[in-house]
């Protein structure tokens, strides 16, 4: 594992050491190194930052992703909305025995006191994408919806690490929305067989679906190869973890 050991400064061992075993648990595993790749993307873009606040954010963005959309998944929140408003809540000491999205959700506030409104507005941007995917009603809607997910995501990585940043291309948010479309693509395609078992693709799991996505993940996959070369070693370790993970899962 790769997680920041100190991204739970500041809160009650309770809660560090719940944290703490939910990164290291299975369900997080495929994330496990997402922070420090991102941290190495910005080196090869010489960029000037400071790694273990960014390492921290992160940290503290994708655990609390995973929690959140996983909890979504398994019908625990109707909606995103109430972890959407405690976003915009003073921050609190949560209760250890939580749900830990809810946790999850305080130390993300923490880590983020200096980009707060910029944040909460990603995250609008986030859940209105997350929404679009599930109410999805054909192949070509639910692959778009995907694909912003993928961006609002990884664009979401740009606000967060944005106050630590010395310096930046110019496009530097623009290039993380198309490679999160890219990841995100590429985890349907990984995710299929099983998310269709599960019943979480909103449309009829038709081979439509399949060759869709496949089409268009092949054309930005070339797209970015091209344009962002640097990052193809970084992309193939993400994909990867993505296998690893859906071997584990079988």
């Amino acid at each position: 594992m790769q997680w920041s050991a100190s991204w739970t400064e500041g809160f009650s061992s309770e809660i560090r050491q719940r944290c703490d075993a939910y990164a290291r648990s299975s369900a997080v595993a495929q994330y496990a190194r997402t922070p420090a790749r991102v941290c190495r993307a910005l080196e090869l873009e010489g960029v000037a930052f400071a790694r273990e606040p960014a390492m921290n954010r992160l940290q503290a963005w994708f655990l609390f992703m995973v929690a959140a959309d996983d909890a979504l998944d398994r019908g625990l929140l109707e909606d995103g909305d109430r972890l959407l408003e405690q976003m915009f809540q003073p921050s609190q000491m949560p209760d250890p025995l939580a749900e830990i999205e809810v946790v999850l959700a305080e130390v993300l506030k923490a880590q983020t006191v200096d980009c707060r409104l910029p944040v909460q507005s990603a995250l609008r941007a986030v859940w209105a994408s997350v929404s679009w995917e599930k109410q999805a009603s054909s192949a070509k809607e639910y692959v778009r919806a995907r694909r912003q997910v993928g961006w609002t995501c990884s664009t979401m990585n740009y606000v967060l690490l944005r106050p630590l940043l010395a310096n930046h291309p110019a496009d530097l948010c623009l290039r993380w929305g198309e490679i999160g479309e890219l990841g995100n693509l590429i985890d349907t395609l990984v995710d299929y067989p099983m998310d269709r078992w599960r019943g979480q693709i909103p449309v009829p799991p038709r081979g439509r679906l399949w060759v869709r996505t496949a089409r268009e993940t092949l054309g930005l996959m070339t797209a970015m190869g091209i344009r962002h070369p640097k990052m193809v070693p970084l992309f193939v370790g993400a994909l990867g973890d993505n296998l690893t993970d859906w071997v584990r899962g079988r």
